[in-house]
């Protein structure tokens, strides 16, 4: 779990690789998700599959009053 309330908090999903399928699940409040250069937003509900050839995946707060995400690797 990934808590992405604080202001300015992100986090980069593809800081350490891995030959698995990375799920991300935003649990509560909204994220920007930002692939290479692309941003997105990312809210309540919503799932990303990350391929394991991604690279600089980041998760920032969106500055909602509470944002928290799950990341799983798929086996």
């Amino acid at each position: 779990f990934i808590d992405l309330s604080e202001k300015g908090a992100s986090f980069n999903i593809t800081s350490a690789s891995s030959p698995r399928e990375r799920l991300v699940y935003v649990l509560e409040g909204r994220a920007s998700s930002r692939v290479a250069q692309a941003p997105r937003d990312v809210g309540r509900g919503m799932l990303m599959i990350v391929r394991p050839s991604a690279t600089d995946v980041r998760l920032a707060s969106a500055e909602t009053p509470r944002t928290v995400v799950a990341v799983f690797e798929v086996k």
